[in-house]
């Protein structure tokens, strides 16, 4: 039988952390779903991060609950952030497509690269980060 460990923590930004551990996999869906919805509902959320740095395994239906996560966060004008994936973890979500949707290519997700090259611009009194030509 498969366990999964869940624990939940909100920060003053408006991130609700979702530590899990274990398992997540057909077996423990439900529960996942229960611990995204009470972190989504239970007050204001502006981010979701999915802290899996204890997962031990994850299956095709696991993969599939962390798609439906972040569907439910984007109903919920909220983005969802894998953070912490292992090896295990980060491999399964580059070859099922799902890492640079969830976690990005360099292992940390796509917004809060975004934010922190905002948040260093402003630092500097340039405003919003302009796009650098590629090279």
């Amino acid at each position: 039988m498969a366990i999964l460990g869940t624990g939940l923590r909100r920060l003053a930004d408006g991130t609700a952390v979702l530590d899990l551990a274990g398992e997540l996999d057909m077996s423990t869906s439900a529960k996942f779903r229960g611990a995204v919805d009470r972190a989504l509902h239970g007050g204001v959320v502006s981010r979701l991060r999915l802290d899996v740095a204890r997962l031990t395994f994850v299956d095709s239906t696991g993969l599939g609950e962390l798609v439906a996560a972040r569907r439910a966060a984007e109903a919920a004008d909220a983005v969802v952030v894998v953070a912490n994936p292992g090896p295990f973890v980060l491999h399964l979500l580059r070859i099922s497509g799902l890492a640079d949707m969830l976690v990005g290519p360099s292992g940390v997700a796509p917004i809060e690269r975004m934010r922190a090259a905002e948040r260093k611009a402003s630092r500097h009194g340039h405003g919003r980060p302009r796009a650098t030509p590629q090279r």
